[in-house]
């Protein structure tokens, strides 16, 4: 297995097939869009979760975290070609589903009521993304994939706890800003750790 670290010119290729792969949930949401309404899936203590109009915030921060992933660390070049390629498998399935069997939110977010101007910017920007394909979470298994990305690379305990903790609060927020249910979550979750073993397996360990 190659340990040659990843050239600038590498990282920039995969992280344009990250951003191509990623894209293809613009074209399924205005699918989604003209063919609604759709099922949705939730359970009933989540009618009990508050619209935390703060969460807003690591809910766009996410959109930090590819260029950390892709740029700030010397990631190898096996390492590389491993997350493009979990990142593809996550969205072919992702997007398969959306394509097939849509779900949207259960219900509709509250208006603001914060004072901050940036605030309620970003959440005009968040109320522009329907509340379609919300099953599975594309949110919720990028963001675990790139901290699995990362987490090997930060040595220094106080920041490696940051940034977890920044995460944590990423995966969080998409229930908070009512953008998603409890099981697209789950299943967000699922389907990174589903996609991480498929890697492993041994025919196509050589590749990575």
């Amino acid at each position: 297995m190659s340990l040659k670290i990843a050239s600038i010119k590498e990282k920039t290729f995969y992280f344009s097939i990250f951003f191509f792969v990623s894209s293809g949930y613009l074209l399924t949401s205005q699918l989604a869009l003209s063919s609604a309404p759709h099922p949705t899936a939730f359970m009933e203590w989540e009618k009990n979760i508050p619209y935390g109009e703060y969460f807003i915030i690591p809910y766009f921060s996410y959109f930090i975290i590819p260029l950390l992933a892709f740029f700030a660390f010397k990631q190898t070049s096996n390492i590389m070609r491993q997350f493009v390629f979990i990142f593809a498998l996550i969205a072919i399935v992702s997007l398969t589903i959306f394509v097939f069997y849509p779900h949207q939110f259960g219900w509709k977010r509250p208006a603001p009521t914060t004072g901050f101007e940036t605030i309620r910017v970003m959440l005009a920007f968040l109320e522009a993304d329907e509340v379609y394909n919300t099953f599975p979470s594309l949110h919720v298994s990028f963001t675990v994939a790139f901290w699995y990305m990362m987490k090997d690379h930060i040595k220094n305990r106080i920041f490696y706890h940051l940034t977890w903790s920044w995460l944590v609060l990423i995966v969080l927020s998409t229930l908070f800003v009512f953008q998603h249910h409890f099981v697209d979550v789950v299943t967000g979750i699922f389907l990174f750790y589903a996609a991480y073993a498929v890697t492993h397996i041994k025919l196509l360990r050589q590749f990575f």
